[in-house]
């Protein structure tokens, strides 16, 4: 039985996983790692995650900022009233934990990874858009399928396989690509780049095809650029909106209200992870639900997934149709 469960995820509409204020042009920037590459913080998937289960099973046992009540469904549930519609909900608690405030009950079952950036697309004057990842995200993302593959997801395997080759072909000085070669327009600027070949390629064609088009061509248009200037690379390829407040009768700019804010651009793709190795709570033994059966109940019941893909919304903008993710499971 796995107790684990990769992700790799790509973002639909542009993406605003809120880091507050920084020092800096951009009023409300996006989260970042400490080397400047974009993520969403593990809180903020386990949020989203949270939510879909809530809005799926707990419509009626929220409280009035739409968070679930857990104690209160424990007081609903005497030897004589404990229906399917409280079992579902409790189900949420017993996975994600209870809500702050409420009793020290334990957390929950699973424990939920930061979305790593895997490769993000760049404009390219010579490709339309190519898509860009470093050696040190590589290492990273092996890492996370390293983890995985202890908890039993077999498809990291091949995966990592495939992260191996990549990074054995990357180096300190040149830009490479499995299928590029040239002169490559990449951001503002036209680098030289060296085809080289890899055998693991076809054991992953299947993951990018599930994440969409766009996808699809990832691995035709990879390209692998050194450490010291993809961040600046990658910084080049997030959008940055001004955006303003009009006063409603006036059709003026309200005092105060002019700012801009930072995005993640459509077709980032991510990977992270999920894992079982938790402890139950007390709403685990209520549903009677055991630790080696968290992540196929999770699939099951919170994701309702199709063939391995679902789909959440993280971080802020939602209302305007920000946040969109597409997700692919192993």
């Amino acid at each position: 039985t796995t107790r684990g469960l990769l992700i790799f995820g790509i973002s639909i509409t542009p993406l605003h996983p809120g880091a507050g204020r920084i020092p800096g042009i951009v009023d409300l920037p996006i989260q970042r790692d400490p080397l400047g590459y974009p993520l969403v913080f593990a809180s903020g998937v386990k949020g989203a995650l949270k939510s879909l289960c809530a809005r799926r099973y707990c419509l009626n046992y929220l409280d009035d900022y739409g968070r679930i009540k857990c104690s209160k469904l424990m007081e609903k549930c005497s030897e004589t009233e404990q229906s399917a519609d409280v079992d579902n909900c409790l189900l949420c608690c017993c996975l994600f934990g209870p809500e702050p405030g409420e009793a020290d009950v334990g957390s929950g079952i699973l424990s939920i990874l930061d979305f790593f950036m895997f490769a993000i697309p760049a404009p390219s004057a010579s490709h339309g858009y190519v898509y860009v990842t470093s050696p040190y995200v590589l290492s990273r993302t092996h890492g996370v399928l390293e983890a995985l593959q202890t908890l039993g997801v077999n498809k990291a395997q091949d995966l990592k396989e495939f992260v191996l080759e990549l990074g054995k072909k990357a180096t300190a000085s040149k830009i490479v690509s499995p299928t590029l070669s040239g002169l490559v327009d990449i951001g503002l600027t036209s680098l030289k780049v060296e085809a080289r070949q890899l055998t693991s390629i076809d054991k992953v064609k299947q993951v990018f095809s599930k994440l969409g088009p766009i996808a699809q061509t990832a691995l035709e248009k990879l390209v692998i650029v050194p450490d010291d200037i993809a961040p600046t690379i990658i910084e080049r390829s997030l959008i940055r909106v001004t955006r303003t407040r009009l006063h409603i009768s006036k059709k003026v700019v309200q005092t105060g209200a002019l700012w801009t804010e930072e995005y993640i651009p459509v077709g980032t793709i991510f990977i992270g992870g999920i894992s079982a190795i938790g402890r139950k709570n007390i709403y685990c033994d209520k549903i009677k639900i055991e630790i080696d059966q968290a992540i196929e109940k999770f699939k099951e019941q919170v994701l309702s997934e199709s063939n391995g893909i679902a789909y959440m919304i993280v971080g802020g903008k939602e209302t305007i149709g920000r946040g969109l993710v597409k997700l692919v499971l192993f």
